[in-house]
């Protein structure tokens, strides 16, 4: 695995490292997409309480949900319509947030921005949450 995650190796450092690293340095970029997996999980929880369940949705099937809804409320009735307008922006809020945290993953692992294998990206969130990084971000 190590071969594969190549440049995300750089998580295996300690939290002083995260907490003092560059912006730009390979532990930086990490830290931004530890940070974008808190901000996702924020919007998980924002959207329970408009009555979506988003835990664990993949981009594209939020996509097609957004698009559903979207659908919906022009179909809706007025009373209708507040709900589904407050589920659509916290459903948007999600895949900006996704979208976030696979560009910043893709920028720490290289600097092509390649995407990233989902394996890699399993694996790597399971480091970080194993290591007690993503806590820490989490504390924040």
């Amino acid at each position: 695995m190590a071969a594969s995650l190549a440049g995300l190796n750089a998580y295996h450092a300690n939290i002083n490292a995260y907490i003092n690293a560059a912006p730009g340095s390979r532990v930086g970029l990490i830290a931004l997409y530890v940070q974008s997996l808190v901000a996702i999980e924020g919007e998980v929880l924002a959207a329970l309480a408009v009555g979506l369940d988003l835990a664990d949705m993949s981009l594209a099937d939020a996509q097609f949900l957004l698009g559903t809804l979207q659908a919906d409320l022009g179909a809706a009735d007025l009373a209708d319509k507040p709900a589904t307008q407050a589920q659509i922006n916290e459903l948007a809020d999600y895949i900006a947030a996704l979208e976030a945290s696979y560009a910043a993953l893709d920028a720490a692992a290289n600097p092509n921005r390649v995407p990233v294998d989902p394996v890699v990206k399993t694996y790597l969130d399971q480091e970080l949450q194993n290591s007690g990084i993503l806590d820490y971000f989490r504390s924040l």
